[in-house]
């Protein structure tokens, strides 16, 4: 708002014709001695002009006013710039947010100063969630090149609140804690083959992934195994971890063909005198195959043997391992003893036709 100037006025002379005026005092004449003195200081005075006392009020005023307008101009221009440095970092914010809304993970992943160590998903695994909606950003709080974002959406049927932080990097604000959430897999040993829209997972890191709730593929690409898992939900709050389960097994056809190799097992160890079954003894296999371990070669297994009598029951396990390249030829594959837990001394499985 502008300020309106004072004005000063400075007092006028009136003269009255009515009144007459005083006689002029004779001038008296200088002394001779001092003639030259008066002559000389006239001189220097010469056509020196009087002071305007208006123009030095006026100056004097303006100087105030415009000093004291300064610390206000400076706030404003703070105020200012603050508003910017807020705008500037909640647009990337929400650039975060709407990404991973959008299923966009690599333009979430853009603004993210420092990259996460351990598996980066591609979009189609985001996309193939449910994901997160009505992003919005609540509050932002700057102290220097570091912030805070309080950021809210929802998940299902689930408000969630989280808090971002964020570091200003060569002038520009990028997130140091996005919503990313490292997510361990549990699994058989080896790789298992578990995919995410089409992506296969790598069960030795950790997978990175945004705020959604997210599925297995249904069927496993493989022969020898098939997998079964529940949805699991990734909230995007690392103290709130998420611990999806593949429940690996061996596909319907060969575990029959398993099962089959272990009763023969067992049942080749009873006709023996050293093994322990009696020869009365009812021998079978108990339950499913228990994987111990997956390589892209084969398939490692333990099969539960029992043996029951009237007045007697034992049971044993048995260590096979799958051949994969040739899951129909038992031959192929190899049999530890009884309670051998390891292949160092395995023999060929008996063939079952």
């Amino acid at each position: 708002m502008s300020q309106q100037m004072p004005e000063f006025e400075m007092p006028s002379i009136v003269h009255d014709p009515a009144r007459p005026s005083a006689p002029p005092a004779p001038a008296a004449a200088a002394p001779a001695h001092t003639a030259e003195r008066v002559a000389h200081e006239r001189a220097a005075v010469g056509g020196r002009r009087g002071v305007n006392w208006r123009h030095v009020i006026v100056a004097a005023v303006v100087g105030v006013l415009a000093g004291a307008a300064l610390p206000g101009g400076i706030q404003v221009a703070e105020r200012a710039a603050a508003r910017g440095d807020q705008s500037d970092l909640r647009d990337v914010a929400m650039e975060h947010l709407t990404a991973i809304a959008d299923g966009r993970a690599s333009d979430a992943t853009a603004v993210v100063a420092a990259r996460a160590t351990g598996e980066q998903v591609p979009d189609a695994v985001l996309q193939s969630a449910t994901r997160i909606t009505q992003p919005q950003v609540r509050l932002v709080h700057i102290d220097g090149d570091a912030a805070t974002v309080e950021a809210a959406y929802t998940l299902g049927q689930q408000e969630i609140s989280r808090t971002l932080e964020a570091e200003r990097i060569d002038g520009a604000w990028q997130l140091s804690r996005p919503l990313t959430e490292a997510v361990p897999f549990h699994h058989y040993g080896g790789s298992t083959g578990a995919r995410i829209a089409g992506f296969e997972l790598e069960v030795e890191h950790a997978l990175h992934l945004y705020p959604g709730i997210y599925t297995f593929d249904a069927e496993l690409e493989d022969p020898v195994l098939v997998s079964r898992s529940e949805p699991f939900t990734v909230d995007g709050d690392p103290t709130t971890p998420s611990e999806p389960f593949i429940e690996l097994s061996l596909a319907p056809s060969v575990a029959e063909r398993a099962e089959a190799v272990a009763l023969a097992v067992g049942e080749r160890c009873q006709a023996t005198e050293d093994c322990g079954i009696p020869a009365d003894a009812n021998v079978r296999v108990e339950g499913e195959m228990f994987i111990v371990n997956v390589s892209p070669q084969s398939v490692e297994v333990i099969a539960q043997i029992s043996s029951a009598r009237s007045s007697w029951m034992g049971g044993h396990q048995l260590l096979m391992q799958i051949d994969r390249a040739a899951v129909g030829d038992e031959a192929a594959w190899l049999c530890s003893a009884l309670d051998a837990y390891e292949l160092a001394d395995a023999e060929p499985c008996p063939s079952v036709g």
